[in-house]
């Protein structure tokens, strides 16, 4: 078998989840993403960049269907939130 084969057979053989990530139907776990980086290289940062691209991006999808009245937040109450009090 070759470097590349034995290292996608053991990736494969040692998760069950990365069928259900790879249809589409899992997103991708920090674990998941290390597991792949330490497999073929590609760095885990930038998977979940990527999935954190595509989560926003599918979300923004359903942007239409979330309704709620906006807070209105005065500018001399926001250092009174930070600290964690309330004016």
């Amino acid at each position: 078998m070759t470097g590349d084969r034995a290292r996608r057979q053991r990736f494969r053989s040692r998760d069950p989840r990365c069928p259900s990530l790879l249809n589409g139907k899992a997103s991708l776990s920090g674990d998941m993403a290390l597991r792949i980086e330490k497999a073929f290289g590609v760095r885990m940062e930038t998977l979940m960049r990527m999935q954190s691209s595509f989560d926003i991006a599918e979300t923004r999808k359903r942007e239409g269907k979330i309704r709620l009245r906006r807070v209105p937040v005065w500018r001399h109450d926001i250092s009174a939130v930070r600290l964690g009090t309330f004016v």
